[in-house]
């Protein structure tokens, strides 16, 4: 099927227009409809009356000469394809032109009609392409001004900032000229943490929280999304940001006030086992005992002794689970304290090592933190005892430069991760007060191979504001 083209021909020697117009008589496969004019005013009216698809132009005309012909076109109709024709003698020229945009240039008296009919047809084609591309270009330059969140193209070489979109100036302050002079880590507190991410060779379709900081100085908590793109042959990171401030900060004053309604209530239960059925447990295990020694030959004797001992550990370990976190003398020093209770009210061995240099790292650890880490130590605990049938149990805190880090490992019958359904509701409360929290956690765990807990604790946190 022959291609319908609407093709103006600008040319003021007859002889030319003659040869041409019998070239592209012999065509085909070209349908044209062909329009002509001797002088550039006329091709300008015809072009801004009628739909051209191509211009064939003579680039020296009795109103223009030279490369001003092709710009003076051109200029006023980039949309539109250009073939330019000149003589031999203007060879550099006419290549200048299709530097400049024209779509390709035919030497007058050194082409047939094939070699013509074959550069219209490319150069429609191509015209048509390099419109469509550029008319992307402008959707998802357009797309990427207007997206509602603020977004920065960022060199994964340098960690330089390429560009940014109206938003993120808007969010953070500085203008166009002040963001390229800078690396993305310079807007988040922790410069060493984001500089490794966008290093990192596994950043795809992940989501980290961190504290990034305005012009004015203003901290925000934020979503950062990071994704590799390739622009002009070279790779770079699209980063997207979402300010979550006002939402953690409902979400940890509302975990505030259940976890004081909670510690509340556990202190008060744990205050009634002690005073109330712990010390009937006693009474009755002295009764027992007196019993015992009156009665030594029945069995049932010793069987009721070992049920009330076994009572009594219960109601103790019960105790010390609902009892509430003891940090008043530091994060470290409960956790020790939990590790020992754990140790004495179990029937498991636990080890707990803990570095030398983690007394300085006391006072500069929110409170927040320590609670939340706390109970996040204190689930995996209790769920290596209860459902993992764990027997033994370490645990080993190391100080780093910026965080302390906590790794505790059970011998359990572990679960596969790989299953939603395997992932209670446990697990995810710890997941949850992490995030929140900005605690690294990382839960690892194989069926019949135990489990692992690593838990990255911020020595200052960013989110304390």
């Amino acid at each position: 099927m022959a291609q319908k083209i609407n093709l103006l021909l600008v040319d003021d020697n007859p002889a030319d227009l003659f040869l041409i117009k019998d070239y592209l008589s012999e065509s085909d496969i070209l349908d044209l409809n062909i329009l002509e004019a001797t002088s550039i005013g006329e091709a300008k009216e015809i072009l801004t009356n009628q739909l051209v698809d191509l211009v064939l132009l003579d680039m020296f005309l009795l109103d223009s000469s030279g490369i001003n012909t092709f710009y003076s076109v051109h200029n006023e109709f980039p949309k539109t394809s250009i073939i330019v024709l000149s003589g031999l003698s203007d060879k550099n020229i006419a290549l200048s032109t299709v530097q400049a945009g024209a779509q390709d240039f035919l030497l007058k008296g050194d082409f047939d009609g094939r070699l013509l009919e074959k550069t219209i047809i490319y150069s429609v084609e191509r015209k048509k392409n390099l419109q469509l591309l550029a008319d992307s270009e402008n959707k998802y330059r357009a797309l990427f001004e207007v997206t509602p969140l603020p977004l920065f193209i960022v060199s994964t070489d340098s960690n330089k900032i390429i560009k940014v979109n109206a938003e993120a100036k808007h969010v953070f302050g500085f203008n166009d000229e002040e963001f390229i002079l800078k690396e993305l880590s310079d807007l988040f507190v922790n410069k060493k943490d984001i500089s490794r991410l966008i290093e990192s060779t596994s950043i795809e379709d992940q989501q980290f929280r961190k504290v990034a900081v305005t012009k004015d100085e203003l901290k925000i908590i934020v979503d950062v999304t990071l994704k590799r793109i390739i622009l002009l042959d070279d790779t770079f990171i699209i980063v997207q940001l979402k300010d979550v401030t006002e939402q953690v900060h409902f979400e940890r004053n509302r975990l505030d006030i259940i976890n004081s309604i909670q510690d509340n209530e556990r202190s008060n239960f744990a205050m009634e086992l002690h005073d109330g059925l712990a010390q009937e447990l006693v009474l009755l295990n002295i009764y027992i005992d007196q019993i015992k020694e009156k009665c030594s030959d029945i069995p049932e004797v010793d069987q009721a002794k070992s049920i009330i001992t076994d009572a009594m550990k219960q109601t103790r370990r019960l105790t010390y689970n609902v009892n509430p976190p003891l940090l008043n003398e530091g994060f470290f020093k409960g956790l020790s304290v939990l590790f020992e209770r754990f140790n004495d009210i179990n029937d498991i061995h636990i080890s707990f090592n803990i570095d030398k240099k983690i007394e300085n790292c006391e006072e500069i650890i929110s409170d927040d933190i320590s609670y939340n880490s706390y109970r996040i130590i204190q689930e995996f605990l209790n769920n290596s005892i209860k459902h993992a049938d764990a027997d033994e149990i370490s645990c080993f805190v190391a100080s780093e430069e910026d965080f302390c880090s906590i790794i505790i490992k059970d011998n359990g019958k572990g679960f596969d991760q790989s299953v939603s359904e395997s992932i209670g509701m446990g697990i995810k409360n710890m997941k949850k007060r992490a995030k929140l929290f900005q605690i690294g956690i990382e839960i690892d765990s194989k069926e019949n191979s135990g489990t692992s807990l690593k838990l990255i604790i911020p020595k200052s946190s960013g989110i304390d504001f």
